[in-house]
């Protein structure tokens, strides 16, 4: 009768572990990739095995984010108006999802920010303070600057390998004689560069926000 082999020891797990196989399954497939099954099959261990280092999805996510961010991430303590640094937080996130497309669809899903980024968030709000706003006008422009480089970023990728200037050229021509004035703006939307003019576009955006009664 032979005896049973022996088992080995599971391997170990850390939870720097758990948080690289995430970030790498949310770059290559996206949010809905990441289930703790599909983890446990990536790292080669049990589901119980992860779900000792993940206290939540939402908590894992945050974590993925934070990661990514801190890549390129510079402060904005020195930042010396609450405009400024808006425009150089928002710079940096836009950086991050323009680079990862699949993290877009993350960041829309989270309610709450990165424990990394608060410290931004602490001064910008400080700012906004001396400079006499209220919490509240702070954070419908900061709701409006975020939504802004969410879907920026969401509209780039969506329309990655478009020709927009056949496409727009084309439509332009066929509406010419009823709608001459549109068939302008459409020309005209067709020779923008969308990527390139973000950081004019988001800066714009900040000082008209800044600029209202």
């Amino acid at each position: 009768m032979s005896t049973p082999a022996r088992r080995g020891r599971p391997p170990k797990l850390s939870r720097d572990q758990v948080v690289e196989a995430a970030r790498d399954l949310v770059l290559a497939e996206g949010y809905d990739a990441v289930t703790v099954r599909r983890l446990a099959a990536e790292l080669g261990v049990s589901s119980f095995a992860v779900h000792a280092h993940m206290r939540s999805k939402d908590e894992l996510f945050d974590d993925v984010v934070t990661e990514l961010i801190d890549a390129r991430h510079t402060p904005v303590r020195n930042a010396r108006s609450w405009q400024l640094a808006l425009f150089q937080y928002a710079l940096v996130i836009w950086e991050t999802l323009l680079e990862h497309p699949t993290v877009v669809d993350v960041v829309q899903r989270r309610v709450t920010a990165p424990e990394s980024v608060l410290p931004d968030l602490e001064r910008i709000a400080l700012l906004g303070e001396r400079a006499g706003m209220s919490p509240s006008a702070l954070a419908e422009v900061y709701e409006t600057v975020w939504t802004f480089v969410l879907g920026y970023a969401a509209t780039v990728h969506a329309r990655a390998g478009l020709d927009e200037l056949a496409l727009r050229s084309a439509r332009a021509e066929g509406i010419a004689d009823d709608h001459p004035h549109a068939a302008d703006l459409v020309l005209a939307l067709a020779e923008q560069e969308r990527v390139a003019a973000f950081p004019r576009r988001l800066r714009a955006l900040i000082d008209a926000l800044a600029a209202r009664p």
